[in-house]
């Protein structure tokens, strides 16, 4: 009898307590999360959406919308540079060692639609399939 009297007393101390500090950000049917090396940023994927977070400070850094699916995120072993892969056939990579996410580079391939790069004898041209990149970075962030 005492226990649960003195649980009783106890939860609504438990209630009122802070809560853990969360990351702002929508979660989808699939949403996956890529860390930095060192745990200071966040990169939360939803397919057709990435948001950057800083995590120490709990603060959305950038949101980028509109992107048409995500082939790849990676961040740099360091930490300081973000590459993700959009199809069709972009590449793009992200200074994210600041306070603010910032375009560094990004790379488009080209993608007529038609032909392929093998076609079989006296098939009909097959269609170019567009794709996507990843990014895999060199041990010392060089490459």
């Amino acid at each position: 009898m005492r226990k649960n009297f003195l649980l009783l007393l106890l939860l609504p101390t438990l209630a009122w307590a802070e809560p853990a500090p969360q990351l702002q950000c929508q979660g989808g049917e699939q949403t996956l999360v890529r860390l930095s090396a060192d745990g200071s940023r966040a990169a939360m994927d939803g397919g057709r959406t990435l948001a950057i977070f800083d995590v120490d400070r709990h603060k959305l850094l950038r949101t980028m919308e509109g992107l048409v699916h995500l082939t790849g995120c990676q961040f740099s072993p360091r930490g300081n540079l973000l590459a993700i892969g959009d199809y069709p056939r972009r590449l793009t990579v992200f200074d994210c060692d600041g306070p603010e996410v910032r375009k560094r580079w990004e790379f488009r391939g080209t993608w007529s639609g038609k032909g392929a790069p093998f076609e079989p004898r006296h098939a009909a041209p097959a269609v170019e399939y567009p794709g996507g990149y990843t990014a895999l970075w060199s041990p010392d962030c060089k490459y």
